[in-house]
């Protein structure tokens, strides 16, 4: 199996989106579910790659035995997986070096394969720059239209000057 791993990992035109096999275990998915994280983090540590890239996609029951669906997704905000780091996943899968505790049973990996990365839509592509965008334009129309205000009350305040002998009409005596 690691050889078939090695000639299909050398096309140059290959692109690692994300990796998927499945896991039988020899444990009931009601035992296994309280401790998913716990068999994530196994996984993710044999396969020598960061826990977040460890996603669990299905987890089924046939015969006695819980069947898991895993995901090994590209590090960080990466859109693929370097091959390199592609080869080293798949040997770990292939040798067995998940090694995990007597809890989780014995285990029987199967059926692995690689994905291309998702196409991704326009929007989430841009999906920032148009936040931003949005986010700057209201914040300068706020900035305008304060700056605005604050321009009329001077300008309102510097324009009603009267002459010195000006009577205000709220000075002005009532007749009685």
């Amino acid at each position: 199996m690691l050889s078939d791993i090695s000639h299909y990992l050398f096309s140059e035109d290959l692109i690692v989106g994300f990796i998927t096999f499945e896991m039988i275990l020899s444990i009931m998915p009601p035992k296994l579910k309280p401790h998913l994280t716990k068999l994530a983090a196994f996984v993710a540590h044999g396969l020598e790659v960061d826990t977040s890239q460890v996603h669990l996609l299905n987890i089924t029951s046939e015969y006695g035995h819980s069947v898991i669906t895993w995901a090994i997704y590209p590090a960080g905000s990466g859109d693929y997986i370097s091959h390199a780091a592609a080869r080293n996943i798949l040997a770990g899968i292939a040798e067995h070096r998940v090694s995990l505790p007597p809890m989780f049973g014995n285990y029987q990996v199967f059926d692995w394969s690689i994905e291309p990365p998702a196409e991704r839509t326009w929007w989430q592509q841009h999906h920032l720059a148009v936040v931003m965008t949005i986010f700057i334009t209201i914040l300068l129309g706020l900035l305008a239209s304060g700056m605005w205000f604050v321009w009329r009350r001077r300008w309102h305040s510097f324009g009603s000057y009267k002459p010195v002998n000006y009577v205000f009409p709220e000075h002005e005596l009532q007749p009685l």
